[in-house]
């Protein structure tokens, strides 16, 4: 599997970026082939920090940048050569079978929108969170496995606040959680076993 990663977006980027990178190159060897996008001037030279750890790594180039404080659709239609149009650009074509970014949410929803498209019968896609309630309830997870959602296409983003139970539902349904480590400890918000 081809997974093509946004080096310059999140927190911390490109820097925590290219760590998670060769640390999932190192963790996936053999299963997975890791490619950064992003303005090569800055990825290169933290690559060559690595060594040999980041040999396999690939970089695609990309000169723009999404700020996360930029209007996600005007952003993402005028700059087409953005890490994450870029990214949206190779998964359309089927250069990468996977892409994600910790950058402008907004962006890579739009990204999805205009590149992906949505699943049949989904309007428009949605960022949800958990939402306590005082008697129960169902989970975000529970309604996304009622409703079919669940399965090997599936990607959810900053999965932090998942229950022991969930995380098993989504492992069954070989569904992925993908989210920004880095940030999450900067925000210590990260819940785990």
């Amino acid at each position: 599997m081809k997974i093509a990663l946004d080096a310059m977006g999140g927190d911390f980027a490109p820097q925590a970026a290219v760590d998670g990178a060769v640390l999932a190159a190192q963790q996936l060897a053999g299963k997975a082939q890791i490619v950064l996008i992003g303005q090569e001037e800055a990825i290169r030279p933290l690559l060559e920090q690595h060594g040999e750890a980041a040999a396999t790594l690939e970089v695609a180039p990309a000169t723009q940048i999404i700020a996360m404080g930029e209007h996600p659709a005007k952003a993402y239609q005028q700059k087409q050569d953005s890490s994450i149009a870029v990214g949206y650009r190779m998964l359309h074509e089927g250069k990468v079978e996977a892409f994600c970014s910790a950058g402008n949410t907004g962006a890579m929803l739009v990204g999805a929108m205009f590149s992906v498209k949505p699943v049949p019968g989904v309007m428009r896609p949605a960022i949800a969170n958990f939402v306590p309630k005082l008697h129960g309830g169902l989970g975000y997870v529970e309604v996304y496995r009622r409703a079919g959602l669940l399965g090997t296409r599936t990607i959810l983003g900053h999965g932090i606040w998942l229950s022991a139970a969930e995380r098993r539902v989504l492992a069954a349904s070989e569904s992925v959680i993908a989210h920004c480590p880095t940030a999450n400890l900067f925000l210590q918000a990260v819940v785990g076993d």
